[in-house]
């Protein structure tokens, strides 16, 4: 003969762990906060747990109506076992879902939402708390999207594009109709770019690389160069009109090699 099960429905006044490790709640049986039931271990669906907040109460320790997470609690044989049910409190919090969607939420407002046409959102803020400003990211049939107070992050078909509040970016990516074989792109824009690696180069994929020279030790290199080329036309001078104009061809070269100095003093070397 089975035991008949007895169900009741009230709010959940206490919750914490027993000697086991089990998650324990203590439901509101008698009206007020000081309930004589002891706590029941939570029943929870596989791969899902949750622990309600405690109840707000009035000055005579009185649950405050709404203002405590219900439970649903079955009683067999003397045995209670405890249902998590909702929390009136967080339902302001939640997005209105539409049919044949699923959310998973917390009490204090991060979610999980599956939406009916494919897409999977997550939210929470940058506080953890709904104080802060949304942190969220969107995984959608056509791609992702983060937002967050700092920036977004997108990646989809037409590429990977990083924007932080700042103006730094990264963008990659393709450009249909562009040139052949120049259809690819990567932008890379910030005040400030650093790259560090024991070899950097320069070239398309299987053919010959170039090497990317540091500024610093071209520019002492290239000073070097002007300062000897202008010593060998201050040499040249007394004799340049009698026959080829070596000195003001050393001199022009003289000057290319500070222009380029010049250059290189605010650009890369391949800028």
């Amino acid at each position: 003969m089975s035991t008949i099960t007895h169900w009741d429905i009230g709010v959940a006044v206490f919750s914490g762990y027993d000697a086991d490790g089990w998650l324990e709640v203590q439901y509101d049986a008698f009206g007020d906060l000081k309930a004589g039931v002891q706590p029941y271990e939570v029943q929870a669906q596989a791969g899902i747990l949750h622990r309600p907040l405690d109840p707000e109460v009035d000055a005579n320790s009185k649950v405050i109506e709404g203002k405590a997470s219900t439970v649903l609690v079955a009683m067999q044989g003397g045995l209670g076992r405890m249902f998590i049910l909702t929390d009136p409190r967080v339902i302001p919090l939640l997005p209105v879902i539409q049919k044949g969607e699923t959310l998973l939420y917390s009490d204090v407002g991060s979610f999980l939402r599956m939406h009916n046409d494919g897409r999977i959102t997550t939210l929470t803020t940058d506080t953890g708390d709904t104080t802060g400003q949304d942190v969220g990211r969107s995984q959608e049939p056509t791609g992702f999207h983060d937002w967050a107070p700092w920036g977004t992050v997108d990646f989809d078909a037409y590429g990977f594009r990083v924007q932080h509040t700042t103006g730094a970016s990264i963008w990659l990516g393709y450009m249909a109709g562009a040139v052949p074989n120049l259809e690819t792109y990567c932008t890379i824009a910030a005040d400030q770019i650093e790259l560090d690696a024991s070899l950097i180069s320069i070239g398309p994929s299987g053919a010959p690389q170039d090497a990317v020279a540091k500024v610093t030790p071209m520019l002492a290199l290239l000073a070097a160069i002007q300062t000897a080329l202008t010593a060998v036309a201050a040499d040249l001078a007394p004799v340049a009109n009698a026959g080829k104009t070596n000195a003001a061809t050393l001199t022009a070269l003289g000057s290319l090699i500070t222009a380029a100095e010049k250059a290189l003093s605010t650009q890369t070397v391949m800028g």
